[in-house]
Parts: C-alpha cells; structure tokens; sequence
C-alpha cells in the first residue's frame, strides 16, 4: 500500500472551516495511535495526510482527551451547532482508518470496526459493516450510490484491488555509462525519477515500482521510508543501504496487464569505483528479473567497456531475455550520420559476440523524455526549452522517424493518448499533438509496445 486516496478526498476538498481538517487529522491520528503502533506504512501515510489537510505550522496532536470528543462528534454521539457537519465524513474516517491501518488485515479491521460501532450512534452501524463487507468479503453487489463522500476512497481501493492481482513484470537495465540508461527509464516513467549522466554516479540499485493511479506522490525507501519524497530527496543517495525501492505513478503507455517494476543498475565502467560493475554483474545474476535492456550508445558504439559487458551478458542472459536499445540517436545529423547503417553495425556487432536475431530498438530518450515534460506541463531548463525546440523539429521529419523500427506499432498505438482531459491539451497546451508525435517517432512508444508484448 504506497497510494493514498487524496487526489480528490472529500476532506481535502471541503470548502470551509480549515479547523475542521484539522479536527479530521486529530480523530485520524487516535486510531492511529491506537491501532498503528510499529506501522512504519501507516505513521509516514499520515505524514502525507498531515501535509495535505493541516494548515497548522507545524501540526501538533491535540492529546486523547480532546481527540475523542471529536472522533464522537464524527460518530454523532457529541452533537453540536459547530460539528453538525462533521457526521456527513463518518464514512471517510472509517475508510482512511482502515485504508491506513488494516489494508491487508481483515483481523485487525474488525477490531477497528468494532472500535467505530462502539463509539458511534446506532443507525450508522449498518453503513459500516456494509463498508468492511464490501472491502473484506467481496461483498459488491450493492453499490454505495448515495455515499457521495467516500466515492473517490472507494474508486482508489477498487483500482489497487485489481491492480494487486495484475502479474508483476520485472525489467532490468544495464549499460556503460553516458549511454542514456537513467535518461530511458525517466521517459519511461515520464517523471525524473533516476539521477542523469551529469549528476554523481551511484552504486546502489534502484528498483522502481508503478502505482495503480496517479495519486501525485513519490515513495523512498531507502535506510526508510518517505511516502512524499521532493525531486531533490530522490536523488539523495546518502543512506547505508545498497538497494532504494521507489514508488510512483508512470505516465507511460506501458501494459496495464502488468504491475512494473524499473531495475536500474550502476553503470559498468564507472573509473572511479570498479565494484559497480560487480553489483550490476551480482544484481543480473541473482535478482528476479523478466526481460534485460541493454542500452549501448549511439554515439559511440563498438567501444571495448560494451564489449566486454555484451560477452558477459551473452554468457549469462538468454537470447530471447534481451532488448537492445541503441539510444541518443538525436545527437545524429542527417548530413553526417545514418540510423540504418548504425543499427545495422550494432548487428554485425552482435552477431559476431554470438547473439542470434537480436531485436535492436533505435530510441531518442531525451527526446521522449522533454515530450513527455511539455505534455504534463513539467517545467524546462533554460537549456531544456531551446534544445526541445530543435529536437520537435527534427524529429518531426521523416528521416528522423524510429517508429520504423517497431514493427509491432500499429495504428491503434499510434493514436493512444494519456488520459488528460482534452480541454485542457487544447487550451493550455498547444504543442500536445506534436508532442504524441513525438513519443512515436523517437522510438519510446515503440519501446513501451514490446516491453508489454514478449512473452
């Protein structure tokens, strides 16, 4: 459990009293001083919670005494002019109580609804065990249409059941440095999730996980856990342990057959610290993992460190586990450079090591990636805007086109759109349709089809 139902909770959206949320925090966090005892999960939730709802700077726990009294007013067995109001989010509290505290324990969600019976009027009893019938027995065959309060909490549990019971689907990355392997997973995802060749090199291996939907926060665990981790706590890197696990919403058009899970390795010829490449070499050998990309760059391909690396994998990777990707194809120039011609050498490459058929993805990361910023309105560089403009030309024209590598593209893949609202492409965001385009001809959505296809 690394969503949070918060997007459009109906706390989070009450108009009018700031105190009331604040009263909502204080009867959340009873239960959960209550029930969440040694909950690393359920403490860091209601960090998240705290930050979304609290105006107080900082939030302080009003003590159990005045928490109960607004847990009964919730409950409506404390009734009063200011907290009339407070009964119409009952159902939210039971929810967010059991969401945080009792995801996966139905034992201990009893207990809670037990709790929430005891402290409430009677006539609500029936709403609450029809709540824990429809979460914990399956019980689904009265809808809640007149719980308006609680639709968006029911949607985000219905969507993280079924997503639970998806396969997960492991893909490990690998390459040598500078060949555009963080720049790829970050297009993937479609948010910077992974530190870029300019940044300081890490050792650690990352495993990112997909979330079922977007619920606007990034989960850490590194040395511990942060359920609503900044850009800059991302790419901190500085805690004992060797692995970080990140959990996040892709804006991809990846499966969704699939859970995913992004395995990004250190790069293998890192001069300053040659143990990297026995952490990539240790992770390929002993992790679980379902399909392996290689990602050479295209810049500089045949060079003797992608050698050495390709020898080894062939040795130990099976033929049909491999994508080889052949990337920063947007430093290539029409004039002086051929795409066929370097996907064909990459071949020959391959072919002599001992690779039978290899299936060659020539990708524009960076490309992709900007596309996918302008998209979501995520905010350039200086550098970011001018270079993005030079590259929406270029890869607007036909030779430019990768899409031509992907055969299994086809026009129903070509049109698919993220699931934004149109006015809001239309009127904000002018450059949408070139940016679609974008993501096709640079190779990505050729990339995220495969990766969803082999079997």
């Amino acid at each position: 459990m690394m969503t949070l139902p918060l997007a459009r909770h109906a706390v989070a959206k009450h108009p009018l009293f700031s105190s009331f949320k604040v009263d909502y925090l204080f009867a959340l966090e009873y239960f959960l001083r209550k029930y969440g005892e040694g909950s690393i999960q359920a403490r860091e939730a209601f960090k998240v919670y705290e930050a979304k709802l609290s105006s107080r700077n900082p939030y302080s726990y009003c003590g159990d005494d005045k928490a109960i009294e607004i847990v009964r007013s919730f409950l409506g067995t404390r009734f009063d002019f200011l907290t009339a109001h407070y009964r119409c989010y009952r159902a939210c509290l039971l929810m967010d109580c059991l969401f945080m505290l009792a995801y996966s324990d139905p034992d201990k969600a009893q207990i809670i609804l037990d709790d929430f019976c005891s402290l409430s009027v009677k006539r609500y009893h029936k709403l609450f065990y029809r709540l824990f019938d429809y979460l914990y027995a399956g019980k689904r065959s009265e809808p809640f249409r007149g719980i308006r309060y609680i639709k968006h909490q029911l949607e985000c549990l219905d969507a993280e059941k079924i997503f639970e019971r998806k396969p997960l689907r492991r893909i490990l990355f690998t390459a040598s440095m500078s060949a555009g392997k963080s720049t790829l997973i970050n297009a993937l995802i479609g948010k910077k999730i992974t530190q870029t060749q300019s940044e300081a090199c890490t050792g650690k291996i990352h495993f990112i996980y997909n979330k079922p939907y977007e619920d606007s926060f990034t989960a850490k665990w590194e040395d511990s856990l942060n359920m609503n981790a900044t850009e800059e706590q991302l790419m901190a890197y500085d805690g004992n342990s060797d692995k970080v696990r990140v959990w996040t919403y892709f804006r991809s058009f990846l499966s969704d057959n699939f859970r995913w899970c992004l395995i990004d390795t250190p790069g293998v010829n890192f001069s300053l610290n040659s143990e990297h490449l026995n952490i990539t070499r240790r992770t390929i050998e002993h992790e679980a993992w379902d399909y392996l990309i290689y990602i050479v760059n295209g810049e500089y391909t045949g060079t003797n460190d992608d050698k050495n690396h390709l020898e080894y994998i062939f040795q130990h990777v099976p033929d049909s586990k491999i994508i080889f990707v052949l990337n920063k194809l947007d430093r290539y120039s029409a004039k002086d450079d051929s795409i066929p011609d370097a996907v064909m050498k990459l071949r020959n490459d391959l072919e002599q090591i001992g690779f039978k058929n290899p299936i060659i993805l020539p990708i524009s990361a960076y490309t992709a990636m900007l596309a996918k910023k302008c998209i979501f309105r995520t905010e350039f560089n200086s550098d970011e805007a001018d270079e993005f403009d030079f590259l929406r030309r270029k890869f607007l024209r036909t030779e430019y086109d990768l899409s031509i590598y992907s055969t299994g593209l086809t026009e129903t893949d070509r049109m698919q759109r993220f699931a934004i609202p149109k006015r809001f492409l239309e009127r904000k965001n002018p450059l949408a349709s070139d940016c679609y385009q974008l993501l096709i001809n640079s190779g990505l959505l050729g990339f995220e089809k495969i990766l969803g296809d082999k079997e």
